[in-house]
């Protein structure tokens, strides 16, 4: 079964070796040509808004030590 299939309305390809997001949001059962997030750009669902936060925070997040030093 595909995304697709099941209505799924966006989905995010996260790359943290070239620090993107491809955002992929589905029109008429058909996933258009995404559009790729770097470094400054807002992450932006079409689903949910604004996620405050850049590309550059998301993956400086996820690259920070879990005892926060």
């Amino acid at each position: 079964m595909q995304y697709q299939d099941v209505g799924i309305p966006e989905y995010w390809i996260v790359n943290p070796e070239e620090a993107t997001v491809l955002v992929l949001t589905l029109a008429q059962d058909v996933y258009g040509e995404g559009q790729t997030l770097q470094g400054s750009d807002p992450l932006i669902s079409q689903q949910l808004g604004p996620l405050g936060l850049t590309v550059t925070e998301l993956f400086a997040a996820v690259d920070m030590p879990e005892d926060g030093n």
